[in-house]
């Protein structure tokens, strides 16, 4: 017995993710999931289905032995909304908690201003009061292939509302414009004695045949921009990388205890060629790329993937249409290697239109556009009347008057300080002087005196200092008493023996006289 989703089953939210497949699911603008990816989540959903219908139908002929079979059935209705859950975990209802129910996308406020039709909406987007709950679930607990095909199934859906909302907003805009314009060319049509006119006493008067010209809101804001710039892209941006890396795992040999090493893609490789599809067609916002660092993602992968394009290409043995490799998830590397191509020409396209719309309009979004554009326009008029081309504008003559005006009033003020220059300040002025010639006196009196005292500090020491004469050339080296040279072996003895004792009142001369070796042995 096949569980076909019933009527009732197809009102209860998120229906379009929950399905059999059996919905149109349409195409927006070629950003497209991956259909390997789909069918492998719906056929898990479908899967618990049947096991759930099963276990129903063994529950009910059980009962109908048992006389209970009626009850059960009539429980069996009420229960079909808690059926469409059962085999799901808590990670698929928290995501899917996050999606929209079906009511309108801003608002019954917003439907009723733009007339929004019941298929704007797309059921399975995310709610714009449930981003940053949805982008905690994403970084902390989606890290399989079936959360995160879930959570970029969501993301697909999202970016596909807020196309459908900016279309309809265009087309609305357009509608009010010219609503406007020709309401503003029948009213120029009429002579101003057919206009009609309302009194100010008569409040029960109205313009039954005036158009009501309704002012257009500013358009929504894009969830999807809102998600990427929450640290989205960053996560997105991990997943790529770990999509495009394998896993090394020990497999043990059959049959004996050795393990050895195997390469294989990685578990969630299945996902990167959708991942890349999708961050083709996101919207372009350069300042969360550059944070998230992305891009660089994007181009070391772009780099990887040539080199071994290239390098199958020189070797020859291998079909590239259908060549897999682990390094691409185990998909084929020519399909990377295209999506990578794309994501890039589509980056670079999209940043030079932004760049042409700054350079062109400065950016009015931001607060300094405005002010930017305005100094840009004065100084062309500036530069216009110094050629003489145009007169002085009316901004540039109000500039003049009002310097004009300031320097008169600074001149005035001038004036009136120096009538207020009182007696009693120029007293003050002249005690200040008189100091200051004081202080100058004292400083010169007392340098004198400190130089007067250095020079008796000189003078005193004078006689106490013992000034050495100086050694004339013929002074200089030894000089033997007995006129011999210091080389000579014969000396004058009885001369050298001769010393000089020096005391306090005389000078005695001592002569020693030499003593032969034998008269020193017989001492001995």
């Amino acid at each position: 017995m096949e569980c076909v989703p019933t009527e009732e089953t197809k009102q209860i939210p998120y229906h379009q993710l929950m399905a059999n497949g059996t919905h149109e699911r349409e195409t927006s603008k070629g950003n497209q999931l991956n259909r390997r990816v789909e069918r492998d989540y719906l056929s898990r959903r479908q899967e618990a289905l049947n096991v759930l219908c099963q276990l129903k139908e063994q529950e009910a002929t059980k009962h109908a032995v048992d006389g209970k079979k009626a009850t059960k059935e009539s429980g069996t209705e009420s229960d079909s909304k808690d059926d469409l859950w059962s085999g799901a975990s808590s990670l698929e209802k928290a995501l899917v908690s996050c999606c929209t129910i079906g009511e309108s996308p801003t608002g019954a406020d917003w439907e009723a201003e733009i007339d929004v039709e019941e298929d704007t909406w797309i059921a399975g987007a995310l709610r714009e009061t449930k981003i940053l709950e949805f982008i905690g679930l994403m970084a902390m607990r989606c890290q399989d292939l079936k959360s995160r095909s879930l959570v970029l199934a969501i993301l697909e859906r999202t970016h596909q509302l807020d196309e459908r909302i900016q279309e309809n907003f265009e087309t609305t805009r357009i509608a009010l414009a010219s609503q406007s314009m020709d309401a503003s060319e029948t009213e120029e049509k009429l002579p101003p004695t057919k206009r009609p006119r309302i009194s100010e006493d008569d409040t029960s008067t109205t313009l039954q045949d005036s158009p009501v010209v309704v002012s257009p809101k500013p358009a929504p804001p894009r969830r999807l921009m809102l998600i990427l710039a929450a640290k989205g892209l960053q996560i997105l941006s991990r997943w790529v990388l770990e999509a495009s890396e394998p896993v090394i795992r020990d497999v043990p040999t059959n049959g004996t205890k050795e393990v050895r090493s195997e390469v294989r893609p990685s578990p969630t490789g299945l996902l990167l060629l959708p991942l890349l599809e999708f961050l083709e067609n996101i919207p372009f916002n350069k300042q969360a790329i550059i944070q998230s660092k992305i891009n660089k993602v994007i181009k070391n992968l772009s780099k990887h993937v040539d080199s071994l394009v290239s390098g199958a290409q020189t070797k020859g043995r291998v079909k590239l249409e259908k060549w897999t490799h682990v390094d691409t998830g185990g998909l084929p590397v020519i399909a990377v290697q295209s999506a990578l191509n794309k994501i890039k020409l589509s980056w670079e396209s999209k940043a030079k239109e932004n760049g042409k719309d700054t350079h062109t309009n400065a950016t009015l979004e931001t607060p300094s556009g405005r002010l930017i554009n305005l100094l840009k326009e004065r100084l062309g008029d500036l530069q216009k009347v110094e050629s003489g081309k145009i007169d002085k504008p009316t901004w540039l003559v109000e500039v003049e008057r009002e310097e004009g005006k300031d320097a008169q009033l600074t001149e005035t003020n001038s004036q009136v300080r120096s009538r207020n220059t009182t007696a009693e300040e120029k007293a003050r002025k002249e005690r200040e002087n008189e100091r200051h010639h004081m202080m100058r006196k004292d400083l010169e009196k007392a340098r004198q005196e400190k130089l007067e005292l250095l020079k008796k500090l000189r003078e005193m020491k004078k006689p106490n200092e013992i000034v050495e004469p100086a050694r004339s050339s013929s002074r200089r080296g030894v000089k033997w008493l007995d006129g011999l040279p210091a080389s000579s072996k014969q000396r004058k003895r009885d001369i050298l023996e001769r010393v000089f004792v020096f005391d306090n009142e005389h000078v005695k001369l001592v002569e020693f006289k030499s003593q032969s070796p034998d008269e020193i042995e017989e001492m001995s």
